[in-house]
Parts: C-alpha cells; sequence; structure tokens
C-alpha cells in the first residue's frame, strides 16, 4: 500500500537545517514515531506532497524550501512592548524576559501566538513573533515504517489544535490597527490579558513536521 489522502503512516525522521550536514533540529526515532493521516493538513504541504506515493520500507529525503516550510523572517512580526503590558496584580515578572525564553501570547480573537524574547531593556521587552525556523531551508530524512488505511476515528478525530508548528506557525497578523499591537496586548494594557503561561517550554515532540 502507499501513501495517499485517507492513508495513515507511520514514518521516521531526522530534521536538519538547510542540509542533512546542518544542525539537526528534531530527531523522530520508532520509539515515538510520526503517526499521521494523509490529507488532513497536519503536515506541512510540500513535505506531504513529496511523502505521497511511498510505502513500508522506503527512505526518503526532502528538502524543502523556507518560503514553503515556515516562511521568510518578516520583520513587522517583531514588537517592541512595555513591560507594563505583562503586569498582572500590580507586578512584573521580570524572569519572563530571559532573551531566547517563548511567551505565549492571545491576539484580539483569542488565538495563541507564541513570541520570543530577543532585547529588553528596563521598560520594554522586544519579542519575535516569527517562527524560530522562519527563513531557513530544512531537511527531512527518514523512512517509512507503515502504511494502511485509516480508521473512522483517525478519519473522524475531535477538534482541538492540532499540531504545533508548520507553514506560518507562530505569526502574527502585519495589519496596522491604530496604535494597537495586532501580535498580542495593547501597548501598556497592563491587565493580565497577556497569556505567559508556559514559558521556556519545549515545543511538543514530532512537532515540526506538522502544519
Amino acid at each position: 500500500m502507499i501513501i495517499s489522502n485517507e492513508k495513515f503512516s507511520t514514518f521516521t525522521y531526522t530534521l536538519f537545517a538547510n542540509s542533512t550536514e546542518g544542525e539537526v533540529i528534531e530527531d523522530v526515532t520508532t520509539e515515538n514515531p510520526m503517526e499521521v493521516v494523509f490529507g488532513q493538513g497536519k503536515l506541512i504541504p510540500f513535505f506531504e506532497q513529496k511523502l505521497m506515493g511511498k510505502s513500508a520500507g522506503e527512505d526518503f529525503e526532502i528538502k524543502v524550501a523556507s518560503s514553503d516550510a515556515f516562511g521568510d523572517v518578516n520583520p513587522k512580526a517583531v514588537y517592541e512592548l512595555s513591560k507594563e503590558t505583562f503586569k498582572v496584580d500590580g507586578q512584573i515578572d521580570e524572569s519572563l524576559f530571559v532573551v531566547g525564553n517563548k511567551l505565549p501570547m492571545r491576539d484580539r480573537t483569542g488565538n495563541v501566538l507564541d513570541g520570543y524574547v530577543k532585547a529588553t531593556d528596563e521598560t520594554t521587552v522586544t519579542i519575535d513573533f516569527n517562527h524560530p525556523l522562519a527563513g531557513t531551508d530544512i531537511v527531512f530524512k527518514g523512512t517509512i515504517i507503515d502504511v494502511r488505511e485509516a480508521t473512522y476515528d483517525e478519519l473522524n478525530p475531535p477538534s482541538h489544535g492540532g499540531c504545533g508548528c508548520g507553514s506560518g506557525g507562530g505569526s502574527c497578523s502585519t495589519e496596522e490597527k491604530g496604535d494597537d499591537h495586532s501580535c498580542g496586548c495593547e501597548s501598556g494594557g497592563g491587565d493580565g490579558s497577556c497569556s505567559t503561561e508556559g514559558q521556556g517550554q519545549k515545543e511538543e515532540s514530532h512537532s515540526c513536521g506538522c502544519h
């Protein structure tokens, strides 16, 4: 059986930055392989298309350009926010503002956007809402373990937020709306409306193949 829409496939892969000689971003092994139903939009589209037609036992090496993966770096997705934005019960937790720390925040419609601390000073913090792999070509190298028909339950999963990362994931709107910050809280909101839970957490396992 070959991979096609509505087929359930199990596979392993190592994800590299730029080439197979580059940094290892993620290593998905047989102990905890990727399991996915094809055709449900759960994988990076280019990656998913290149896996189509493959069968159990086949190896693959697929390079995905940044434009087809997590997008190019968008300078408009970098925001300088007042630390007052993060005040909760009159207190500001300075431990949130470590460079590289992940700060989940909510936009006006309630969507959670992952921002990463880029810089900080006494009164402001610069947060980058670009995906960490924005602007980076990626390479998936792995092996198809199994391909089978998906079950009814697999074809009709409960509604949830889906996989953690993918093309455009974690990016924010670049639409200008007055003086407000469209990627998170309004400057100086100070009402605790920004979600800062889960700071410093790692992404869920084998999430980088997901869309």
